[in-house]
C-alpha cells in the first residue's frame, strides 16, 4: 500500500510490483515457519516419551535460530542500497 502512496522514483505500477515481490518473500518465509511450528506441535510436543528438558532445549535452539536469522540477515538486507 505504501508503494502506491509514495512510489519514489518509480511509476506506481513498478513500485507496486517491487513491493509485491518483497511482500511475497516475507509471506513465504512466514508460511515456512508456520509449517515447521505446526509439525513440531503435532509430532513433537504431544509425545509423552520425550523428556521435557529435551523439548525445552529444542525450543531454545529454534528460538536462537529465528533470532539469529532476524538479526544477522536483517542487517544484511538493510545494508543493501
Amino acid at each position: 500500500g505504501y508503494a502506491l502512496i509514495n512510489p519514489g522514483v518509480y511509476s506506481r505500477m513498478t513500485a507496486l510490483k517491487l513491493a509485491g515481490r518483497e511482500a511475497a518473500t516475507i509471506v513465504l518465509g512466514a508460511a515456512l515457519m508456520l509449517l515447521v511450528a505446526a509439525f513440531l506441535e503435532a509430532f513433537w510436543s504431544s509425545r509423552a516419551d520425550v523428556v521435557p528438558a529435551i523439548k525445552y532445549s529444542a525450543g531454545a535452539v529454534f528460538w536462537a535460530v529465528v533470532i539469529g536469522y532476524c538479526v544477522l540477515l536483517g542487517k544484511a538486507a538493510n545494508s543493501e542500497p
